[in-house]
């Protein structure tokens, strides 16, 4: 009950300051070209208040389904299984890995003695 209470205030909340941004900005001119044609009082475009209705609507939509969406789902992780099996794919995959990275090593120290070779023949 006080979950539903706080969401309805916090929308509110949201949607009033929300509508006051939005108005402020558009009565100043910021968003709306000064030959552009107004059908609403105030300076508020068709496609402005549309949006701020479809923001409300969504919200007393998701209301609902976000007070009433409340149970608990137990989640049970076997972690014994988990660690069982990541130290058998270590065992598995760590000289694969270690051959990848003992190949890129011999290529760079080969790389520098080279370097180092045709620098004393400079």
């Amino acid at each position: 009950m006080w979950f539903f209470i706080g969401f309805a205030v916090g929308m509110i909340a949201t949607s009033i300051l929300f509508g006051a941004v939005i108005s402020y900005k558009v009565n100043k001119g910021h968003w709306i070209p000064p030959d552009a044609k107004v059908s609403r009082p105030g300076n508020v475009p068709k496609h402005l208040a549309a949006f701020v209705g479809a923001l409300l609507l969504t919200g007393l939509l998701a209301l609902p389904s976000a007070v009433f969406a409340q149970t608990p789902i137990p989640i049970e992780i076997p972690t014994d299984v988990i660690f069982t099996e990541a130290n058998n794919w270590i065992i598995t995959f760590a000289p694969i890995a270690a051959i990848g990275i003992g190949i890129s090593i011999a290529i760079a120290i080969l790389g520098y003695i080279g370097k180092m070779i045709i620098g004393a023949f400079r």
